[in-house]
């Protein structure tokens, strides 16, 4: 039977090396004595041990010289949670299975969108095709041949350039040949010319006006955090019309991207709080509770008068407890975050002014608070 992976070293000399730590627990240093040896100078001969408490995976110091930390807090002793990062010395080894319940704890986050500004088949079509030297060489010499016989032709071997007859009329600079046209003839020519003007201008409106359309229902979809119905709005513009097309709306969706991994850095803040007393607003409730670990967008916590560990998703806190903990809008992106979780705490006044610095969406932002006020 093909033994559990639980930790992999992220970083440091043995960087790639996974271990499977047995049920009795694993020592690990630099002594030939260890269960894991790991040739890094700045451990030390027997540096922290892996066991198992309760099922789940822990790790303890020896009294190394440099310590051990896990996600960059010095511990004596943990408990360690799927994607948790141990440090010791300059080996960084990171937890990809946590014990008896491994990642079924953590699962995956619905609302965490990572798209690709192409889809697959466009992606296709951006990959280089590999070639063999031997074949790419002589094709580019070939072609450069053909380029340069090309320049020769046209530079040496075009026909001379015969002088306009005599009865056609010279060019004249604008006002001139306005003022040389028969009588009545004016009008004409201006009207062309306004004609060819307004169907520019036409053209220019009616790209903008369905740009906007596309961008005010990606803003609906977003103060909803359906950022998934959001990338699919730009796209379907784009399979629908030429408008939207290429770098814009390529942009539009990495922003959306980034606007999703918000809630990662929301989580991140309770990193400060881990091992505290925390009161915080939960899926419609407050609730006290002490962080234990954090991993992608979820918090692991012991609700107050439990044992057991839970993992409660960034997304379900209420939107003024996530806002606190995302901090400045120093960024378009959380901007724009603190814009939608405004929207969703009913304050409109405050989310009209995080529009304006929302980037591509700060007009459509803007104008769906102020329908609000």
């Amino acid at each position: 039977m093909e033994e559990t992976v639980h930790l992999v070293v992220d970083s440091g000399p043995q960087k790639g090396t996974q271990y499977s730590v047995p049920k009795d627990g694993a020592l690990l240093g630099r002594s030939s004595g260890c269960t894991f040896l790991i040739r890094d100078p700045e451990l030390s001969r027997r540096h922290c041990r892996f066991f198992f408490k309760g099922g789940e995976l822990w790790v303890s110091d020896l009294g190394s010289a440099n310590g051990t930390k896990v996600n960059d807090r010095a511990v004596q002793e943990a408990q360690l949670q799927l994607g948790d990062r141990v440090q010791i010395g300059d080996t960084v080894i990171k937890v990809v299975n946590d014990g008896v319940k491994a990642a079924l704890r953590v699962k995956p986050d619905p609302d965490f969108v990572s798209v690709d500004p192409w889809p697959p088949e466009e992606e296709a079509k951006q990959r280089r095709i590999w070639v063999p030297l031997w074949i790419e060489l002589p094709a580019w010499a070939l072609l450069l041949v053909w380029l340069m016989f090309l320049a020769y032709s046209l530079v040496f071997t075009s026909p001379p350039q015969s002088p306009p007859p005599q009865s056609l009329p010279q060019r004249l600079p604008p006002r001139e040949a306005t003022a040389a046209m028969p009588k009545g003839s004016e009008p004409v020519a201006a009207a062309a010319r306004d004609e060819e003007a307004g169907q520019t201008e036409l053209g220019a409106s009616v790209q903008t006006n369905r740009m906007g359309a596309v961008e005010a229902e990606v803003a609906r979809c977003l103060v909803r955090e359906d950022f998934r119905k959001a990338v699919e709005c730009i796209r379907k513009g784009t399979s629908e019309s030429s408008v939207g097309t290429g770098p814009e709306s390529d942009a539009l969706i990495r922003f959306i991207v980034d606007i999703s991994k918000m809630d990662t850095l929301i989580a991140s803040a309770f990193s400060e709080d881990i091992g505290k007393v925390t009161t915080l607003w939960y899926d419609g409730q407050s609730q006290t509770v002490i962080p234990r670990a954090v991993a992608g967008s979820k918090i692991s916590v012991v609700r107050t008068g439990e044992t057991e560990a839970v993992t409660l998703p960034v997304s379900k806190l209420g939107p003024r407890e996530r806002s606190r903990r995302l901090g400045k809008a120093d960024t378009p992106p959380k901007s724009a975050m603190q814009f939608i979780l405004a929207f969703e705490a009913g304050d409109y006044q405050a989310a009209g002014g995080y529009a304006t610095n929302s980037g591509p969406l700060a007009a459509a932002f803007a104008e769906l608070a102020a329908d609000k006020r």
